[in-house]
C-alpha cells in the first residue's frame, strides 16, 4: 500500500479538527519538528511537513502529520543522525560533531570529530554538523 502525502491543492483550516490535550499537544509539535529535521534528508515529504509547521498551533493537520509518519515508516531509505555539542573543550570553547548515515540498516558512513571554527551557540554548532553530514551525502 501507497501513502499519499498532501497534494498541494488540499486545505488546511485554522479552525478545524479536534482540540489536542496539552500532553497530546506536545508531543505532536515534537513530532513535527523530528519531522522538520528529517525533511533535510527526505524532500518527498518537505513540502507537506512544510504545510503542517505552517498550522503547527490550529492542530487540523494531525491527519498529514500521519501520512508523512506513515510514507517515512514505509520506506526508511535513507537515515542519518546527527550528535553536536557546544562549547565541548572550555579550553579551546570548539564543539565537537559528529554523524553516522543509515541507508536501509547498514552504517554507511560515520566522522566525529572537533569542528574547526568557534560556534556561538548550540544551534550553530548543529547546524555545523548537519552541514558535514550533506556533504558526505552529496
Amino acid at each position: 500500500m501507497v501513502v499519499k502525502l498532501m497534494l498541494p491543492s488540499e486545505k488546511l483550516l485554522l479552525d478545524g479538527g479536534e482540540k489536542l490535550s496539552p500532553e497530546d499537544t506536545t508531543h505532536y509539535r515534537s513530532v513535527v519538528g523530528a519531522l522538520q529535521y528529517l525533511s533535510l534528508t527526505r524532500p518527498d515529504i518537505s513540502f507537506c511537513v512544510n504545510r503542517v509547521y505552517q498550522f503547527m498551533s490550529s492542530r487540523t493537520s494531525v491527519h498529514c502529520v500521519n501520512r508523512v509518519l506513515a510514507c517515512v515508516l514505509q520506506s526508511p531509505a535513507l537515515i542519518f543522525l546527527v550528535p553536536s555539542d557546544w562549547v565541548g573543550n572550555p579550553d579551546d570553547r570548539q564543539s565537537t560533531g559528529g554523524y553516522a548515515i543509515f541507508v536501509g540498516g547498514n552504517l554507511i558512513s560515520w566522522n566525529s570529530r572537533k569542528q574547526s571554527k568557534v560556534s556561538c551557540s548550540s544551534t550553530e554548532a548543529e547546524y555545523k554538523a548537519v552541514d558535514d553530514a550533506i556533504a558526505e551525502l552529496i
